[in-house]
């Protein structure tokens, strides 16, 4: 995961700098400690590339260009991440 302001990769345990952003957007605290766990799940490349493209809004090419990594890498990245994520929601939804 990436810091919001510094680019710099914080512990696990928090969201960095980005929490409050997240903490207003997710509204329960409960909600925000299942993301917190559910992104720990990820593989640290799929944390940095999904908080970059929902997070950041950065585009696949901005990603692409940044981690000097193929589109369709960053793609595969993006989906496999949203994947595991809808696995581990309380539904279990994956659409």
């Amino acid at each position: 995961m990436i810091d919001c302001r510094t680019g710099s990769a914080p512990s696990h345990e928090s969201l960095g700098d980005c929490e409050p952003e997240v903490r207003g957007n997710v509204g329960s605290v409960d909600a925000l400690d299942e993301l917190r766990v559910a992104l720990r799940s990820l593989s640290s490349i799929e944390q940095d590339i999904l908080l970059r493209f929902h997070q950041h809004g950065e585009s696949v090419a901005e990603i692409s260009t940044s981690l000097q990594m193929a589109p369709g890498t960053v793609k595969s990245h993006l989906s496999r991440g949203r994947r595991k994520l809808a696995q581990q929601s309380p539904t279990g939804d994956e659409s």
